[in-house]
């Protein structure tokens, strides 16, 4: 535990009878002093400290003194081994600690106190936030008590290899580190509260977090087709989470969360305009609609599972009016849980190559517009991706059907025994 005070150094007077003020830090059973740039005279002293004197120009100063005091206290906290020389050189860089200083900034540099700061600074979507959490609890496990001193560039390299070590997959490192970058840069370039003598460890030179995308297994069109014609279901239930599935991929691969949003006012004749809710706090200045078709194999599954307006807004019926974002997430988890079950006990009795999932409905969607001759343009719109680098990074990574068409075309063994 250290203590900060600054106090007047009585030792040394100016000729105006003036003393300079340090900064007294007590660590580790001993006493250090600090200078500091200012001066009063013994009745300024008293003036501004004893008397408490209401002048705007003592009421500032008092301010200035208990910011010192404060920035000594969060400079102390960021050193993990602490040192007078390398104390002194933090708590005298302008630019170490921001200013004014703000009351309620983390007191030390410690990776929990960093996120859970930036947490309540920066409420956003809860599925982010959620994802922060899982991060620090990541690297907490890894390690615990971690200060940001101790991201360095062996340790990360450290942490990915001890990770996928134990069973991580590199997209899970990777979305962790750059958790850990967004904080990192936060404090080092907003709040300003990082050091400067500290290493940033990502970017040239240093750590670079790995982009990773794994080929997805797709259903072939024959696969899909034996899910449409599916009819030996162990319950209501499973046919209820099949033709779930078949909504989401007649509707343009529509994400399970937009169906379960997907109200009565949103239908037209011919077809469904939505706003996909990936979308609605990314482009906040530029809303994208997208039209889905309405087409006879759409219309004929949405009327299998769907609800009538009367009894409620919503086509599924799984929400109420005014639900909240966390009621929303809670929801779509609940749906999830509640359809993949089945969908992955008809793969099995399908004997389907690649997953039956909610999700799988989207890839399903558009490897069969792609197997087709679609352009990629036209998948990138249907599927409402704002940029065409996504849809072609999304469709490069979703199937190996095309490595295994290429792979056909090597010569072929003749005889029936291999050599």
């Amino acid at each position: 535990m250290a203590t900060f005070k600054v106090i007047r150094d009585n030792r040394y007077k100016r000729r105006d009878g003036s003393n300079r003020y340090c900064l007294k830090v007590s660590a580790n059973g001993k006493n250090y002093y600090v200078h500091l740039d200012f001066n009063l005279t013994p009745q300024q002293h008293t003036l501004v400290f004893e008397k408490k004197s209401m002048a705007r120009d003592a009421i500032e100063f008092r301010k200035q003194v208990s910011d010192l005091e404060t920035k000594a206290a969060r400079t102390y906290s960021s050193m993990r081994l602490f040192e007078i020389e390398r104390f002194r050189t933090l708590f005298n860089d302008k630019d170490a600690v921001v200013k004014p200083i703000e009351s309620d900034l983390p007191k030390s540099l410690a990776l929990k106190e960093l996120f859970e700061f930036y947490a309540r600074k920066n409420p956003g979507k809860i599925n982010t936030n959620t994802h922060k959490k899982s991060s620090l609890s990541a690297l907490e496990k890894y390690q615990r008590n971690l200060y940001v001193d101790d991201i360095t560039v062996p340790f990360l390299k450290q942490f990915e290899r001890d990770m996928l070590s134990n069973g991580s997959s590199l997209a899970s490192v990777s979305s962790y580190l750059r958790d850990l970058r967004t904080i990192i840069n936060y404090f080092q370039s907003t709040k300003r509260i990082i050091p400067n003598d500290y290493q940033y460890p990502f970017g040239k030179g240093g750590y670079s977090i790995k982009n990773f995308r794994r080929k997805k297994s797709v259903l072939s069109n024959e696969e899909i087709l034996k899910v449409i014609e599916f009819d030996d279901f162990d319950s209501s239930k499973q046919e209820y989470a099949r033709n779930i599935w078949l909504v989401l991929y007649y509707g343009s691969g529509i994400n399970p969360i937009d169906l379960l949003k997907l109200r009565w006012k949103n239908m037209e004749r011919n077809g469904i305009r939505l706003i996909r809710t990936k979308t609605e706090t990314t482009r906040q200045s530029e809303l994208q609609e997208i039209y889905i078709p309405l087409t006879q194999n759409l219309r004929y599954y949405l009327n299998k599972v769907a609800i009538p307006e009367e009894i409620s807004p919503f086509v599924l019926g799984k929400l109420h009016e005014g639900y909240s974002e966390q009621s929303l997430v809670n929801r779509k988890n609940r749906f999830r849980q509640e359809i993949n079950p089945e969908l992955r006990r008809i793969k099995e009795k399908l004997g389907l190559s690649a997953p039956l999932t909610m999700a799988s409905a989207r890839d399903a969607y558009a490897s069969s517009l792609n197997r087709n001759g679609t352009s990629r343009a036209a998948i990138s719109e249907m599927l409402g991706h704002q940029d065409l680098r996504t849809t072609n990074h999304y469709l490069d990574s979703l199937s190996s059907d095309k490595a295994h068409q290429i792979n056909e075309g090597l010569v072929s063994r003749t005889k029936d025994t291999i050599m």
